[in-house]
């Protein structure tokens, strides 16, 4: 069980209540929808809110209304970071009395992708990289253990290359990446499961659930090889349900 002691005296901002995808993007546009869900906490309605885009050193700081008056969905303009692989968003509620006291914090949340994933979100980033002759690798952010899925950065159209329309991709590499992950999540790093967790590694737990129809409960998770036949009963419904073998077929025959 994964426990973390909070030293700082203010609130987490769990990220279930931060939505950020992207709403266009190409080479040089990147617009992100921003929906933010404060009224479960216990700020002060007048507290500011401000909402920060970074990526190694570049940095962005906008402020986002306040606690009570949280712009429904608001579709922010972050084409500076348009050709970053990568970037990671900070929410932050100030004291509206001291406006440099951090109040709650929600850090490290990934741009998501509303093509990507059962539930409209991505759980897992996807970026160029140099990775010589092989044309994706699954690695593991090491900030937080994130799943990243590296394409070749010789693809220049690397975004539609991976995208919904991609039928080559998404049936021959999505099952092998949710097995994957799934492996390393429950056999590789024995993590125990708490589904009112907002970690990511529980969160993709919960959707392998979704997805399976099968609960992950203590007869699935006994030992090692439960685990691994669990595994491959959800990747197998996951494959089902999406069809990928038949589309793969029928797109060659075309």
């Amino acid at each position: 069980m994964r426990t973390r002691i909070n030293y700082t005296g203010r609130d987490r901002i769990f990220r279930r209540d931060v939505h950020i995808s992207v709403d266009s993007r190409t080479d040089s546009e990147l617009k992100c929808s921003v929906n933010l869900r404060l009224d479960n906490y216990s700020f002060p309605l007048e507290c500011p809110v401000v909402v920060e885009c970074y990526h190694g050193p570049q940095y962005m700081r906008l402020p986002f209304g306040t606690v009570g008056e949280v712009p429904a969905n608001s579709v922010l303009d972050l084409s500076e970071f348009a050709s970053a692989p990568k970037v990671l968003f900070r929410v932050k509620v100030l004291d509206f009395d001291d406006h440099g006291k951090l109040l709650g914090l929600a850090d490290q949340v990934p741009l998501t992708r509303p093509d990507v994933g059962e539930s409209g979100r991505s759980l897992v980033a996807v970026q160029p990289y140099d990775i010589g002759q092989r044309v994706w690798r699954l690695g593991f952010d090491d900030e937080e253990g994130r799943p990243v899925l590296y394409i070749n950065n010789q693809i220049e159209d690397w975004r539609e290359f991976t995208g919904p329309s991609s039928v080559v991709f998404q049936s021959s590499v999505l099952p092998e990446v949710f097995s994957q992950i799934l492996q390393r999540v429950l056999i590789e790093e024995g993590n125990d499961f708490d589904p009112n967790s907002d970690d990511w590694r529980d969160s993709f737990v919960k959707m392998a659930q979704d997805v399976g129809g099968r609960p992950y409960d203590s007869q699935a998770r006994a030992n090692p090889e439960s685990k691994r036949e669990w595994i491959e009963t959800i990747v197998d419904v996951f494959a089902e349900r999406h069809s990928f073998a038949n589309q793969l077929v029928r797109s060659r025959s075309e």
